[in-house]
């Protein structure tokens, strides 16, 4: 549950008048079963949810800024589906060999689709049960923003408003010091990934395609401007079953997080310092978005297709 092999300090908690927590999260299942679980445990002590939604409109950006912007977003996917055609032509010109690895192409586009479809269903199957049970605990309703306001001041005024103690996050982009300050306590985030060693997004799959079984956990940190990088609190594994597919680890690792961030609350709560484990910039690695490509995922599919995860559980027993 915490991280030994790290280098541990006592953190003295800011002293307040209460203990009132915001909730900043997306909007799939994992996230509001996270912010529901949260006003369950901690019913009177939540006082906000605010949910990242980009098909909000932005409460600080002019009009003729956002036509341009929607006016750019059409004309790039043009731009970028006539290069596509473009190149692929150029390059059946030049290595008219190409054609016979179309076959191969196929499946793997195949695949990759089916992989898309079965990470909504088994986040269905994860967790909507337990989220209609958890929607009577629900103590306040969500506010949805655009996640390009989250940082902006006006929206950091609105959160001193609020004079809360946690800042807790699931999800969204990263947080400035403006927002991260802006409560009187700490801020919180959950991460699905096994840090120092997977920082940032995708880590769970990354610690799949490294063939890493030991880094598939979760990490409560607080937080910090970089990616998942805060002194830790908790980090604990999740329980693997040998017929677990790719998304049910991850999705494993989220419901595990939640769980972890709920004692740590808990823990700030009764005492007057608690223990962090500081992250050394020197280890690990920080994963951008873009850098899971299709080719990393197909890599981990075609891994658990051929029985890695079970094979790699027999070897740990």
């Amino acid at each position: 549950m915490k991280p030994h092999d790290l280098k541990e300090s006592l953190l003295e908690l800011p002293k307040h008048s209460n203990y009132n927590i915001i909730i900043l999260t997306a909007g799939n299942d994992r996230h509001k079963r996270f912010a529901l679980k949260i006003q369950k445990e901690f019913p009177k002590l939540v006082v906000a949810w605010y949910e990242y939604d980009r098909t909000v409109k932005s409460m600080y950006q002019n009009k003729h800024y956002e036509n341009v912007k929607i006016e750019d977003n059409k004309s790039n996917k043009v731009i970028k589906i006539i290069r596509y055609i473009y190149n692929n032509i150029i390059r059946l010109i030049k290595n008219p060999k190409i054609i016979f690895n179309f076959h191969d192409k196929v499946n793997e586009r195949l695949m990759l689709k089916k992989y898309y479809k079965d990470n909504k269903t088994i986040e269905k199957e994860t967790f909507n049960y337990e989220l209609r049970l958890l929607k009577k605990f629900s103590v306040i309703e969500k506010q949805k923003i655009n996640p390009n306001d989250i940082n902006k001041s006006e929206f950091c005024e609105i959160l001193k408003k609020h004079n809360a103690y946690f800042l807790i996050s699931l999800g969204g982009p990263l947080l400035s010091n403006k927002v991260i300050n802006s409560v009187k306590g700490l801020a919180l985030n959950q991460h699905a990934g096994h840090s120092p060693n997977y920082r940032g997004s995708g880590t769970i799959a990354w610690a799949l395609y490294h063939r890493d079984i030991k880094s598939l956990s979760n990490t409560v940190h607080l937080t910090t401007t970089s990616a998942d990088s805060g002194p830790i609190l908790r980090r604990s594994n999740i329980c693997i079953h040998p017929d677990d597919k790719p998304q049910k680890l991850f999705f494993k690792s989220v419901a595990l997080g939640t769980e972890l961030m709920i004692e740590v609350i808990n823990d700030i709560i009764d005492k007057d310092n608690i223990q962090v484990f500081n992250q050394p910039k020197s280890i690990g690695t920080t994963y951008l978005a873009r850098e899971l490509t299709n080719d990393i995922l197909i890599t981990i599919i075609k891994d658990f297709k051929n029985g890695w995860l079970k094979n790699a559980i027999r070897r740990s027993w």
